[in-house]
């Protein structure tokens, strides 16, 4: 909506034909192409990812990547309320792989002790991806199987 509303603004002052106002029209183009391609950039990642490995957790969303080691996850639990999600909690360690799509611009992810899986990207898949990282967590002797 906001690329939209730099473009009509653009196009409405070009209609003006105010001299001074070219840069403002070339300036409201830029914001709405960088708008637009932020958003094909998330949409093209998807909705993201929960990947259990032997060793880690890997998990992506439109904007960030990271990776946590199986002995650094303190905790996996549920948390209800008006955005259902479940989370890994863990120990930052330099073991941690992380990193954001918007390079300097996004948070540092590497700074933060937890995944959080939102219901709303999971969806219908919510309930059992939460209890497959519970059930790897609590069984460690059982993650070789992972993948096989």
């Amino acid at each position: 909506m906001t690329a939209i509303a730099a473009i009509a603004l653009g196009v409405t002052l070009i209609r003006r034909d105010v001299p001074r106002s070219l840069l403002l029209v070339v300036v409201c183009f830029v914001v709405a192409g960088f708008l637009l391609w932020l958003c094909l950039f998330i949409i093209r990642r998807g909705r993201g990812a929960l990947v259990l490995t032997p060793s880690g957790v890997y998990h992506r969303t439109g904007l960030t990547d990271q990776f946590t080691p199986w002995d650094t996850i303190t905790d996996v639990r549920a948390r209800n309320g008006p955005a259902p999600s479940f989370v890994i909690e863990f120990a930052l360690t330099a073991d941690l792989r992380a990193r954001s799509s918007l390079g300097r611009l996004g948070d540092d992810v590497r700074t933060l002790p937890r995944i959080v899986c939102p219901a709303a990207t999971f969806r219908s898949q919510t309930v059992p991806a939460y209890r497959t990282v519970r059930y790897y967590f609590e069984n460690p002797d059982r993650r070789h199987k992972i993948g096989r």
